[in-house]
């Protein structure tokens, strides 16, 4: 008998020697060393002598299983371990279906500490902390994807109304126009629970980190900067959505101006109630966040906002402490609700102040240039286009005009001085509006870069360093 190559386990060779030692007393010639590489010796035995043992059964397909492996083994030659005395075909035959079985075997072992090994190496890697980064970032990025799809999809909207006007009604035309415009309002402001007016950082710093560029635009706007800085030391940044003119500008006048005459009348609520008297019933068209709209009488629901404003500059202007004021002021415009009901108060008072000066014109009475301007514009040759093309947009889709800033300064009755940085080196870096009343109103200033969006330059003793 021979020894088939096996998968050279230790409890196989242990087997095959016990079972060598075994046949020694019977076959004195065997020689067993290994069950890797010995060969097959003939064995002399005599026929009276012989016993036939069972023909062996096919072995099994290895399995990379331990204890599966050992049982088939045990199996195997616990079969094999009786005395043979057969004739040297037989022996031949059984040498040869061990050799297949222990080759099947070495196979399959070496083929599952491969798989181990790769499994064990898969892992190891993808606990990599490396790994697990480019994890975040993939899905941030899929977000930050989605998010601009979505705005994609919006503007997409936007741009084919032309074509859907051609089929629809203008009662469907107006429906559909208010949700893509609340659409719109609701992605540019993404709920930010923090406050809508930054913290002071200090000019020089900020226009730094801003500003990096070595291009001609990025000097002008640095040394634009280093001039601002003459007469502010700091500048707070505002929120970026479509009311930052109106923020700007109410948030210096209730946080500077000591008293504002046009938010404590008397009458402030009752202005929709008057103009209604006067047959401008189509100020009930006044364009309201979905949730404000529905069945409520709009002429009251203006009321109410007017209301909110004149209560809470009243408060304000009566507090007897800068610092109290100024605390007061920094939570109010925390509150997205607060300030919503604030800014269509004060646009609501720029209609009734654009009303105004169309009377007066009307009457051939002195008007301001800039109203001039403001009704020569085909989209808003009377006021009540003027609510219905501009006014009813600010806030949603689009800001505040130049000519309409200077009908802001004229509602609030302050004068508006803002430094337009792109336009440093020329008569137009200061910029007041209006500027026929410098002298008479109190006076807040803004900043802008592109006469878009504005911050706010202030004198701060505590300043954050970037």
């Amino acid at each position: 008998m021979g020894n088939a190559v096996c998968c050279g386990w230790s409890y196989c060779q242990s087997e095959v020697e016990y079972m060598a030692e075994s046949e020694q007393t019977l076959l004195p010639v065997t020689n067993t060393s290994s069950c890797k590489t010995n060969d097959v010796k003939e064995q002399s035995i005599s026929p009276q002598n012989s016993e036939v043992s069972e023909d062996p059964q096919e072995p099994r397909n290895g399995t990379d299983n331990t204890a599966e492996c050992k049982r088939d083994h045990e199996k195997w030659f616990g079969q094999t371990q009786v005395t043979i005395h057969g004739d040297e075909t037989r022996a031949k035959n059984l040498e040869s279906e061990q050799l297949d079985f222990g080759i099947e075997g070495m196979r399959n072992h070496q083929q599952s500490e491969h798989i181990n090994t790769s499994v064990k190496a898969t892992e190891q890697v993808f606990k990599e902390p490396e790994l697990l980064e480019m994890k975040d970032t993939l899905f941030k990025s899929d977000i930050s994807v989605a998010a601009d799809t979505d705005v994609h999809i919006v503007c997409n909207q936007e741009e084919n109304d032309g074509e859907e006007d051609l089929y629809r009604d203008e009662d469907e035309i107006e429906k559909a126009k208010s949700q893509r415009l609340h659409d719109e309002s609701q992605l540019a402001a993404v709920a930010s629970e923090k406050s809508t007016i930054e913290p002071s950082m200090a000019i020089l710093e900020y226009c730094t980190r801003e500003w990096k560029g070595n291009t001609a635009k990025a000097q002008l706007i640095r040394n634009a900067y280093a001039a601002v800085c003459e007469d502010f030391n700091s500048i707070r940044r505002v929120r970026g959505d479509n009311y930052c003119a109106l923020r700007a500008t109410l948030f210096q006048a209730l946080h500077s101006v000591e008293k504002l005459p046009c938010l404590q009348q008397d009458d402030l609520d009752q202005i929709p109630d008057k103009l209604i008297g006067e047959n401008h019933n189509w100020i009930k068209q006044w364009y309201f966040r979905i949730q404000d709209s529905g069945d409520a009488n709009p002429v009251k629901i203006l009321s109410g906002y007017l209301m909110a404003l004149k209560d809470k500059c009243t408060q304000l202007c009566e507090m007897d402490s800068l610092k109290e004021r100024k605390a007061a002021c920094e939570e109010l415009f925390q509150t997205d609700t607060e300030e919503y009901t604030m800014f269509e108060a004060l646009k609501f008072m720029m209609l009734a102040k654009a009303i105004e000066l169309d009377c007066n014109k009307v009457q051939e009475k002195e008007v301001p240039l800039f109203c001039w301007l403001m009704f020569a514009r085909d989209t808003s040759t009377s006021p009540y286009q003027f609510m219905k093309n501009h006014l009813n947009h600010v806030g949603n889709t689009c800001g505040l005009d130049q000519v309409e800033m200077f009908l802001l300064g004229y509602s609030l009755q302050v004068t508006i001085q803002v430094f337009r940085l792109y336009k440093f080196g020329t008569d137009e870096f200061i910029t007041y509006y209006p500027d026929d009343h410098k002298d008479e109103w109190p006076m807040v200033t803004l900043i802008t870069e592109d006469d878009r969006h504005y911050n706010v330059p202030m004198n701060d003793d505590q300043v954050t360093i970037l």
